[in-house]
């Protein structure tokens, strides 16, 4: 009898350019082998390693995490503002319930924003307003007339993708961060900022800053949500907040925690020795991959695609669009006509090339899909943009 995979696993005969997950082949398998090795090796994995966890996390992964933190964004991070969790959506939930974002709540998200974010808004019975996309940047003026019109709610909380934003792979200025946690102390509400993608850039200057190391406010206003998901392996499931110690405070004092210790303690401990020997080197591997894929896969469209493709969130070089400068994902728009939720199911169904409607992600319009490049080799992805090219040829011949 065959056994069964351990996750989701494409068909082999399609491009599933839909799954936003790392190319299998990179997964440093070996590296997490001799990470847990180390830690069921050492010292430190004596009987009380078993015991319940401290609240914020295993406190010595924190120190070094902090230290790590601190080379990348060049500023200081101490472990008193971290708190290790179970990856992104599992410290999202946690943000969630310990503000008591619910059925009196509103949540204000990225006009495009991470689909699986709008089913946790969704599950809560949350009241979701998007806040508009101009220019490239979260539109200020729009968000501040959101928040004036406002009624009374029991709970706000914006949900932002800012760094290589899910799906739209654009980047929030430092203006605008900066502006956004203004409104915030003004307007009373918090921040959640979903920053898996801060380390994937492809240029040698980084990103600007998370938005918690430009939290100035009294109390704080600002969760930076990072995950070893796309820098490590989704498998490991582990996370942190980046906040003022007042909020990791807040989220440490959840009945979840307060019962059961971290739910990421053993996976920090098995990630200890990557985070200390690896995951620099292992970063600059990854941006170089994923680089020259985005590279190969954004020029493969360019020469397959019909005229009335675009990529309207991509930046401009003397009128010519750039491939991507980080993260895993790019935005198409069809050529008018073509409705995005019908051309993915034909694509997958008459040409075994799998992409994501953004109506998913939030997107009013109903002209565009989601890319995903980070999955396969540079090979099978110009195979994936010749199958989208034919896809969107035939929906234009039976548009005549």
């Amino acid at each position: 009898m065959a056994t069964a995979p351990f996750s989701y696993v494409p068909n082999p005969d399609v491009v599933d350019l839909l799954v936003g997950y790392p190319e299998p082949e990179t997964i440093p398998i070996n590296d997490i082998q001799k990470s847990f090795g180390e830690l069921f090796n050492s010292v430190r994995c004596s009987s009380d390693f078993f015991q319940y966890s401290d609240e914020p996390g295993y406190q010595s992964f924190r120190v070094d995490l902090s230290d790590f933190l601190s080379e990348e964004y060049g500023s200081m991070v101490c472990k008193d503002d971290i708190l290790l969790g179970a990856g992104c959506s599992g410290l999202l939930d946690l943000i969630l319930t310990t503000l008591d974002i619910g059925l009196e709540s509103v949540v204000l998200t990225d006009e495009l924003t991470y689909f699986c974010a709008l089913e946790m808004f969704n599950d809560r019975h949350t009241n979701l307003i998007s806040v508009p996309i101009r220019d490239g940047q979260l539109d200020m003026e729009s968000l501040r007339d959101i928040l004036d019109l406002l009624p009374e709610y029991k709970s706000k909380l914006l949900y932002t993708v800012p760094t290589f934003n899910n799906p739209t792979g654009l980047t929030w200025s430092l203006e605008t961060r900066r502006e956004l946690i203004q409104l915030a102390d003004l307007h009373d509400f918090y921040i959640a900022s979903d920053e898996v993608y801060n380390f994937l850039y492809y240029d040698v200057k980084p990103p600007p800053p998370p938005l918690a190391l430009l939290d100035t406010t009294t109390d704080g206003r600002v969760f930076s949500i990072g995950s070893f998901s796309k820098i490590i392996a989704p498998a490991v499931r582990l996370g942190w907040v980046h906040a003022k110690p007042r909020l990791i405070q807040m989220l440490s004092q959840s009945g979840y925690f307060l019962s059961g210790g971290n739910p990421a303690h053993i996976n920090a401990g098995g990630m200890h020795w990557i985070l200390k020997n690896r995951l620099s080197s292992m970063l600059l591997e990854s941006r170089a991959q994923l680089r020259q894929k985005s590279k190969d896969f954004f020029a493969a469209l360019i020469e397959d695609l019909p005229n009335g493709c675009s990529f309207p969130f991509a930046t401009m070089t003397d009128g010519t669009p750039n491939p991507p400068a980080g993260g895993y994902f790019l935005i198409l728009k069809l050529p008018d006509g073509i409705l995005s939720e019908d051309f993915a199911r034909n694509a997958e169904e008459k040409f075994k090339v799998r992409v994501m409607p953004t109506t998913k992600c939030g997107d009013r319009n109903k002209d565009c899909v989601r890319l995903c490049f980070a999955y396969y080799c540079s090979e099978k992805l110009v195979e994936g943009s010749k199958r989208i090219a034919d896809a969107i040829k035939a929906e234009m011949l039976a548009l005549e």
